[in-house]
Order: C-alpha cells, then sequence, then structure tokens
C-alpha cells in the first residue's frame, strides 16, 4: 500500500512506487551494524524503536545520490552551521531578547 499501490491509487505508478529504471527513486540505506540493532531478529523493531539519522549511510532522491558513506556530496555542511549560528545570533539580536548560557564560557 505505501509504495506501488499508494502510487497506483494517485495514477503516478508510472512514475513512482518502485524501484526501476526511468522512475523517480527515494530511499536511504541504513547502517545496521550497530551494538543497538542487537538482537537483529527483529529489524523492523530495531529500526522503529533504536535506530537513529547517526545510522543513515547513504541517501537517494530522486534517483540522484546526495549523502554516501555519511557523507553530503552536494552541501557545504560547515557553512550551512557556520551560516546557521550567524542566522541565530542575528535573530536574538534583532528580537532583543537576551540568551545567557547556564554554563561559564570563559
Amino acid at each position: 500500500m505505501a509504495t506501488i499501490g499508494g502510487a497506483r491509487a494517485l495514477s503516478m505508478d508510472h512514475l513512482i512506487g518502485s524501484i526501476e529504471v526511468g522512475k523517480r527513486a527515494d530511499f536511504l540505506v541504513i547502517r545496521t551494524d550497530g551494538p543497538h540493532w542487537t538482537p537483529a531478529e527483529y529489524p523492523v523493531s530495531n529500526l522503529v524503536y533504536s535506530a537513529s539519522g547517526a545510522d543513515v549511510d547513504t541517501v537517494v532522491i530522486d534517483g540522484k545520490i546526495v549523502m554516501e558513506g555519511r557523507e553530503l556530496l552536494h552541501i557545504d555542511e560547515e557553512q550551512v552551521l557556520r551560516d546557521a549560528a550567524r542566522d541565530s545570533r542575528s535573530l536574538y539580536e534583532r528580537t532583543g531578547l537576551e540568551v545567557r548560557s547556564l554554563w561559564p564560557m570563559e
């Protein structure tokens, strides 16, 4: 139902719903070799209850690999983090909110 059945219901099964040449593909590859995957008899339960984003190894969006081996291929992650830090400081300045750390930062 969630894949080809859902695609048929939307009349989009020619584009999505299964992994085939010429179709759009969004999927990810998850590493299952961490200790939290043990025991491995119930992989769906492990995925739902034990997995985290850190287990994602590879991401494919619309048939294009965007992350492989936990490395982003098309985004400068360090620049994104710098921009986020700059923008969050700017937001605090514009709102006039004072944010004090609970920990000494000296």
